[in-house]
């Protein structure tokens, strides 16, 4: 895709993208390399061999003028310390930390196991707000930078067998929405995403089957969201929250 967005207050600024080796996160990784000239960090839990043999994506996109890959298990503090020490030695800092990382486990609570519980939030709520937590004295010592949650639309309705999921969903929106008032003096941007069902392999074959042709297409979601990073950078404004559904409603 074409566009005019494309801006120089984004030249060579680092972006660091969780849980994009696939799906929502790398479409907008690949859509924010075409708008901007920014350092684009993508991650994944596996090696970034495993997910090129899975087809996800080639070495040609990892090859691209300055774009990393960092695999990352966000269950694991060290981990996630190992990882953003790395980034800010080769780096020296993000100015905009992407929380797009998430799993979820869909089923009546009856058959949640406390394991389920656990994971869901450790991935999709306290993971997020440990980055964010290592992220934002740089950004706030500088006086510039971004927080972008991909949240859920199940934040805001009721979907039977996403009790967790949305739980954790919420915890990381409301979160974000307090710290969003906390940091404003410092000229730092807080944006949270509600996608509606996005085509992605969060969801089950079953589920893809049926209802895949209503689903957003998971590029174009991609491509709307990286428009809004690049236009709430660059202009004095922040777009802070944004929900999009596909066309003919939830599923």
């Amino acid at each position: 895709m074409n566009t005019n967005l494309q801006s120089t207050k984004l030249d060579n600024k680092v972006i660091f993208i969780t849980g994009s080796s696939k799906g929502i996160g790398l479409a907008i990784a690949k859509s924010l390399k075409e708008l901007t000239n920014s350092i684009i960090i993508i991650s994944g839990t596996a090696p970034a061999a495993q997910y090129e043999m899975m087809g996800y994506f080639d070495r040609t996109f990892l090859d691209y003028n300055q774009v990393f890959y960092y695999p990352m298990n966000l269950k694991n503090a060290e981990s996630i310390n190992f990882v953003y020490n790395n980034l800010i030695e080769k780096f020296g800092k993000i100015d905009i930390l992407i929380n797009n990382a998430g799993i979820g486990i869909f089923k009546p609570f009856d058959d949640i196991y406390l394991d389920d519980l656990s994971n869901t939030m450790e991935v999709n709520f306290i993971a997020p707000v440990k980055l964010i937590k290592l992220a934002l004295p740089s950004m706030i010592k500088n006086e510039n930078g971004m927080v972008v949650n991909i949240s859920s639309i199940a934040h805001f309705e009721k979907f039977k067998g996403s009790s967790i999921y949305a739980a954790s969903k919420s915890a990381l929106t409301n979160f974000s929405k307090v710290l969003r008032e906390e940091v404003r003096s410092k000229n730092i941007k807080i944006m949270n995403v509600f996608p509606g069902a996005t085509k992605t392999d969060i969801w089950s074959k079953e589920s893809l089957d049926k209802y895949g042709e209503k689903m957003i297409d998971v590029n174009e979601l991609g491509y709307v969201i990286a428009n809004n990073i690049v236009m709430s950078y660059q202009y004095d404004l922040t777009i802070e929250d944004i929900t999009i559904r596909p066309t003919n409603g939830d599923l």
